[in-house]
């Protein structure tokens, strides 16, 4: 069982018997049975560091960022893009490290309802998944600690959240819900917003998960990949996000029902959000991961970006590619062999490459290009990633899509537990290992055009 120690550090053994081994993480510690797969994914999570654990090697840091909400007016229209998936907004520092991670989803219940369920942790063991722990206490200035533990059976891990209940503005139904971890820097804010075509509230969860101080094997897989820390933020954050709002959908009263907006108004937008950083839309059926889109922006010139994309023989650079090798075509198709890697697993591909016939590299302004890779045999046979660049004229700014579905699990029997340990693993390491290859070409076109334009290069 897990416990908590002094100074907030935790011990995590699992609770299992017969010969085993013992391995050490920043201060926590957990048992491994020899070739227990489940055990060994069990640890794998212990090291990817679950909210709540702070970190051993420096527990007197207990700042909490600031967050930095959006435009409530803006947020109440996004209904109609909501229907058909869940928001993550990813903002980053000048080193690409996490500085926030928003998320947005539409609850078909009342702001009250989704607010009630929130504010009573005590009955979280009912609905969140693998979740136990009803005691809460009473803390400093009216704030409340909610004491749980997340139980896999052979290991587990626990924390404390202390909660702070905000008052109401004039314009709001219901007051904001503040949770924090007193032992270490993750920080969440709720907010509870009438969706203003109807159909429910948007939910607005702006937070900050300490996955950095984390220690052990999360410092080897943010050094292949770092952008993997914004993906298991997405996992901590989604996973109780999610579960909250399904739950208050149980228990609300009739909520407005869903009206379109009127032909001839305004298309809905989500271009304000990009103001702010990277979007990522995650489209799930039956529990599962069935499609992501990541929508960024560079200002490098669209030409650049397109043959940067359709040649990916060239990324080399990526932090996450061991290996990658152009090799003859097939059907007149050229294709390139690929072997994504982190510590522990790795999956290589030979991808079809195609980039759309009607889209060259002189190619007008305005029409839009688009670059499909397409798993051909290997690890991630029948994934699939598509780039469609949309320019815009007036300001140079290019926008970037990327849609595809990675399907990690299909060769690696880590995964495979993970993802029934915790389904919304998948959404985080699609997140984290699509991420960094947009980050990493958009990053390497940026660099070679600026220094092409110092050294007065074409």
């Amino acid at each position: 069982m897990s416990t908590i120690c002094k100074g907030g550090h935790r011990r995590c053994p699992v609770a299992d018997s017969g010969p085993s081994q013992q391995m050490k993480q920043s201060g926590r510690s957990m048992h491994v049975r020899p070739l227990g797969v489940r055990a060994f994914c069990l640890g794998v999570l212990v090291g990817l560091g679950l909210p709540g654990q702070a970190d051993a090697r420096a527990p007197e840091v207990k700042a909490h960022p600031p967050l930095t909400e959006l435009p409530r007016e803006r947020l109440a229209q996004l209904a109609p893009l909501l229907r058909t998936g869940d928001f993550v907004l990813l903002e980053s520092d000048a080193r690409g490290w996490e500085r926030q991670v928003t998320s947005i989803t539409l609850a078909k219940a009342s702001p009250q309802a989704v607010r009630e369920v929130l504010i009573h942790p005590e009955r979280y063991e009912d609905f969140v998944r693998n979740m136990i722990g009803r005691e809460v206490k009473p803390g400093p200035e009216g704030t409340f600690d909610h004491t749980w533990k997340l139980s896999y059976g052979v290991a587990s891990f626990s924390g404390v959240n202390r909660y702070r209940l905000l008052p109401a503005r004039p314009d709001e139904p219901v007051g904001e819900v503040e949770l924090i971890d007193p032992t270490g820097m993750s920080h969440y804010r709720w907010q509870f917003i009438p969706a203003a075509h109807g159909g429910g509230t948007i939910v607005v969860v702006y937070g900050f998960t300490d996955v950095r101080h984390s220690g052990g094997l999360i410092d080897k897989i943010l050094a292949r990949a770092q952008t993997l820390e914004h993906g298991l933020a997405i996992i901590t954050q989604l996973s109780f996000h999610r579960a909250l709002c399904a739950e208050a959908e149980k228990h609300t009263d009739a909520v407005p029902p869903y009206q379109r907006p009127a032909p001839g108004t305004p298309a809905t937008s989500f271009q304000f959000l990009l103001d702010r950083g990277l979007l990522a839309i995650l489209r799930h059926q039956g529990g599962r991961l069935a499609e992501l889109s990541l929508t960024d922006r560079s200002r490098a010139p669209l030409a650049a970006l397109r043959n940067e994309l359709a040649h990916p023989e060239r990324w080399t650079y990526v932090p996450s590619l061991s290996r990658v090798v152009a090799h003859d075509p097939r059907d007149g198709l050229p294709v390139v062999e690929i072997e994504q890697s982190l510590p522990l697993m790795s999956w290589t591909t030979h991808f079809g490459v195609r980039a759309a016939a009607d889209a060259p590299a002189d190619a007008p302004a305005a029409a839009p290009m688009s670059i499909d890779l397409y798993g051909l045999d290997g690890d991630l046979r029948g994934a699939f990633l598509r780039f469609d660049l949309q320019p815009d004229a007036l300001s140079g700014i290019q926008q970037i899509v990327l849609r595809g579905k990675l399907a990690y699990d299909r060769s690696s029997v880590v995964m495979r537990q993970l993802f029934k340990i915790e389904p919304l693993f998948e959404d985080g390491v699609n997140v984290g290992l699509t991420l960094v290859i947009l980050r990493a070409v958009r990053g390497e076109v940026e660099r070679r055009t600026k220094t092409q334009a110092i050294l007065g290069l074409p």
